[in-house]
């Protein structure tokens, strides 16, 4: 059989070795077909009940999921349960077959796959990644209204296995603790995915944007999956499984070192520390920010409270969900940021007019000042949550000075009224911006003077340097976190924010990579914000290396020409220092 090798993006760590199983990916949509007046309402009462029964079966498993996992990640069914009252979904499904007279059936799954295109084409990652919720309520609905009872194709295993998808379902991941699944392999994705997340949770190691691997393997091929480089291998010789197994052990003694690590400081061999934080989307991922050992939030993303309902979110459930993230993270600081959605962002349920270039259009603190009737209520709700805890609001796609006065007159104009009204706030709320354009950076001094901190999104901040949309397949190589034109505008902010005495932190995915986390050390970065589980392998590059070493090398680092000399000569320092043992 021939051997193959695939790389992927590493979404939960670990090395399985064993079978694969494929899973099918269920066709959505049936033939269209015209059906009398009697039977518009017939199928529309059929739809309705299949939505109840699929809203019945998800909270049963959500309660498993509960008693099994915990509520953090039961609650990720919370937002499969959202679907089935998006009016964006049914009331237009409804719509359509009274106005057209089509099969149910075929107006549902023709709708999902319009909705399905619109996540994809999103540039947010958090909102592509709902794709795959949207797909596994989809497939229920589907089953439900086919008269049938919903089973996952996982039932048919009868043997440990790894399991390969186009996608695979949240639910599908979370039914696999009871199953024979040891691993994951999917053809899309990211590490903030909910099936990565609930990876994760399960300890199951897992390997996701795989292109086209479904096509080129079948069930029972033998593969090895490494979920900490991302590295699939389909019917590798006995050399290397051999070698894998090694790996496997020398992996489980790492981790065992990893977690040793917990309730050390992030701080260099010559004694400079710099804070660790996590980045969460859902006030449920505070538990393991701690459990990996965060000392804060440096990126609450707000927008998920917005997404998937048939109304905004009230200024007390806003309170709620912020006073949640400040009391469990507590003492610690959370970083939450404002909505950072665009007008095409939204699925429900307000509309905007389709921009023809959503990245540059009205987006983060434009549309939060151009919609107030949005933005107060959510900070209002800030301030009030802001006794439980320390609170620090953050305002994303700032691109001139004008708009962080605007949005703080507004803060303190709200602060006044709930004065006012008796309602007690926090008098030490620290207010800082999002450094994510070329315009923020080259004026951050002026920032400077406004605000409390910066945090640099380089996810943006690189795109919008470089030119570079990291979702065009035909360039995504040139999206280069390293390159010289990056790091010299990283530079440049975080001199602005010392020279006037604020801290600068990072909350792009940049700081996820060991040796890119070295570069923002020694650029002399306060605070690292990444996903909670990548957390202790930063911790363990930062106490490996010395500031000072680091804060050298910047200086000469920078002459460079491209990046791959910069990640070259990052590479030739420390690469030794901080080598993975079992890569």
């Amino acid at each position: 059989m021939k051997r193959l090798t695939f790389q992927g993006i590493p979404a939960s760590p670990g090395i399985t070795i064993g079978k694969a199983f494929l899973l099918d990916v269920a066709e959505l949509t049936v033939p269209a077909q015209s059906i009398s007046e009697a039977e518009v309402e017939i199928n529309i009462k059929q739809f309705r009940r299949a939505l109840q029964s699929s809203s019945e079966e998800l909270k049963r498993f959500r309660d498993q999921v509960h008693s099994g996992l915990g509520q953090d990640l039961a609650s990720i069914f919370d937002a499969h349960l959202q679907f089935l009252k998006d009016p964006m979904l049914v009331d237009e499904v409804i719509e359509i077959v009274r106005e057209e007279k089509l099969n149910i059936r075929h107006v549902f799954g023709k709708r999902v796959k319009e909705m399905l295109l619109q996540f994809e084409q999103m540039d947010n990652a958090f909102f592509r990644e709902r794709k795959s919720d949207l797909y596994d309520v989809a497939r229920r609905v589907i089953t439900h209204l086919q008269g049938q009872r919903y089973s996952s194709a996982l039932d048919q295993m009868e043997e440990e296995m790894i399991l390969v998808a186009h996608d695979i379902s949240p639910s599908d991941a979370a039914y696999s603790q009871q199953r024979h699944v040891t691993g994951f392999i999917t053809e899309i994705g990211s590490q903030t995915s909910h099936t990565a997340i609930l990876a994760r949770a399960l300890a199951i190691p897992a390997v996701v944007g795989v292109p086209n691997v479904t096509h080129q393997m079948q069930t029972g091929n033998v593969l090895i999956l490494d979920g900490t480089t991302g590295t699939v291998i389909v019917n590798p010789n006995e050399e290397e499984i051999e070698m894998y197994r090694k790996k496997q052990n020398e992996y489980k003694i790492f981790e065992e070192g990893l977690a040793a690590l917990r309730t050390y400081p992030a701080e260099t061999t010559d004694g400079y520390r710099i804070e660790l934080a996590a980045n969460i989307e859902l006030h449920e991922e505070v538990n393991a920010a701690r459990q990996y050992g965060a000392n804060g939030v440096g990126l609450y993303r707000t927008e998920f409270l917005f997404m998937n309902r048939s109304d905004l979110p009230s200024e007390a459930e806003q309170v709620e969900a912020y006073s949640t993230v400040l009391r469990e993270i507590s003492p610690y600081p959370a970083t939450i940021r404002t909505i950072d959605l665009g007008g095409d962002k939204f699925i429900s349920p307000l509309e905007f007019p389709r921009e023809l270039n959503p990245d540059l259009g009205c987006r983060g603190i434009r549309l939060c000042l151009q919609r107030q009737d949005i933005f107060r209520t959510q900070l209002r709700a800030l301030l009030r949550a802001s006794t439980c805890g320390t609170l620090r609001i953050m305002f994303p796609m700032v691109s001139n000075i004008e708009e962080v006065q605007q949005a703080k007159a507004l803060i303190q104009e709200i602060r006044e009224e709930l004065q006012q009204e008796g309602i007690p706030v926090n008098d030490s709320i620290e207010i800082g911006v999002m450094i994510e354009v070329p315009s923020a950076a080259l004026i951050s001094d002026q920032l400077a003077t406004e605000v409390d901190f910066f945090s640099i999104g380089t996810n943006d901040l690189i795109q919008y340097t470089l030119s570079v949309d990291r979702r065009n397949e035909r360039i995504a190589y040139m999206y280069a976190p390293l390159h010289p034109a990056v790091l010299r505008l990283i530079r440049r902010v975080v001199h602005n924010a010392h020279k006037h005495g604020i801290w600068v932190g990072v909350c792009g995915e940049m700081a996820s990579d060991p040796l890119a986390a070295i570069a923002l050390r020694g650029l002399d970065v306060d605070e690292l914000s990444v996903s909670p589980f990548t957390i202790p392998l930063i911790k363990r590059t930062i106490r490996l290396i010395s500031f000072i070493d680091a804060w050298r090398l910047m200086e000469d680092i920078l002459e460079l020409p491209t990046a791959s000399a910069i990640r070259e000569k990052l590479n030739e320092t420390f690469g030794k220092k901080v080598l993975l043992p079992f890569k």
